[in-house]
């Protein structure tokens, strides 16, 4: 989860527990415009949680599913087995036919159908267990087969998100939801200055809890610093500008009074930058741009041949 959408749902987290502080609670939820609001966050809040959970949830290959299907089919047709000639005996013709059910039922099914089909048995021999059943079953098979058959239901349906699709898919969602969240602040931030324009402490307040903490701009700069030959700095106009860049209109840097020239906002790593200064050598210098920092180079101008 990247920094933006963790600072918008702690500021969700700190909105909620403003409102239902019992110092607060009382007076806000009698003014409908911060009520409905108040209620949405909450529904948001539910939104961050589920899609954490889903973009952690671990990958389910096939073979697994397959196994756990082929695992819960054998347990279900031994328990079948143990009963038949009692369920037949018994003459109950609708469980009868439900325990007669060759297994492919729930091996040739989609997943979907097996797990109602099974269901449907287990319920029905649950239901004669103190009847036609009895000494040939017991309570602790039938939560058995039931404990199977959530084992088997908890498996995610197929097709089969990868680990990438997953993350994607999460972050699509807790981006979505962040815009959410930032429009609903900016209605309550409304509604709480008309509401409370005269209580300036509560309405203060309010507004610290739904404000969302800027992300700081992660930049990679650079200062490269210009020197004559006798190592005084080295004021007059020049540019710098990244010769590989393929902008269409390539940025270029002009140095300052002091004789540097700031170089913002690069991408990370090595890359040649070629300094022009009218009547002196081009120069071009290899800078190794890093994530967040600010690289300090020197660089010697000499006079052109």
């Amino acid at each position: 989860m990247n920094k933006t959408i963790q600072n918008t749902e702690s500021t969700v987290d700190k909105a909620i527990d403003f409102y239902n502080h019992d110092d607060n609670h009382d007076k806000l939820v009698a003014i409908d415009d911060i009520k409905n609001p108040m209620a949405e966050l909450v529904s948001i809040k539910q939104g961050y949680i589920i899609a954490a959970k889903n973009q952690l949830a671990p990958h389910t290959t096939r073979k697994a599913v397959d196994a756990a299907k082929k695992a819960f089919a054998d347990k279900l047709r031994v328990k079948l087995d143990l009963v038949h000639a009692t369920v037949k005996k018994s003459g109950d013709a609708t469980l009868l036919e439900l325990v007669e059910k060759p297994i492919s039922f729930i091996l040739d099914a989609t997943k979907g159908e097996a797990s109602i089909n099974a269901l449907l048995i287990i319920e029905a021999l649950e239901t004669n267990l103190n009847t036609i059943l009895k000494n040939k079953l017991t309570k602790a098979n039938i939560d058995e087969l039931k404990a199977l058959l959530k084992a088997y239901d908890d498996i995610k349906d197929l097709p089969i998100e990868s680990r990438n699709k997953k993350k994607v898919k999460g972050t699509n969602v807790l981006t979505a939801l962040n815009k959410q969240a930032k429009d609903i602040f900016k209605d309550l931030r409304k509604s709480v200055n008309g509401n409370f324009a005269e209580d300036t402490t509560f309405r203060d307040s309010f507004l610290a809890a739904l404000t969302i903490p800027k992300v700081p701009r992660i930049s990679n700069n650079a200062n490269i610093t210009l020197l004559d030959e006798e190592g005084n700095p080295f004021t007059e106009n020049a540019r710098a500008y990244d010769i590989k860049s393929k902008a269409k209109k390539i940025p270029s840097y002009k140095a300052n009074t002091n004789g540097v020239i700031p170089f913002k906002g690069h991408k990370v790593g090595k890359f040649p930058i070629k300094i022009v200064i009218k009547g002196k050598e081009d120069i071009v210098v290899t800078i190794n741009f890093k994530k967040g920092e600010t690289v300090e180079v020197t660089v010697t101008v000499k006079e052109s041949n």
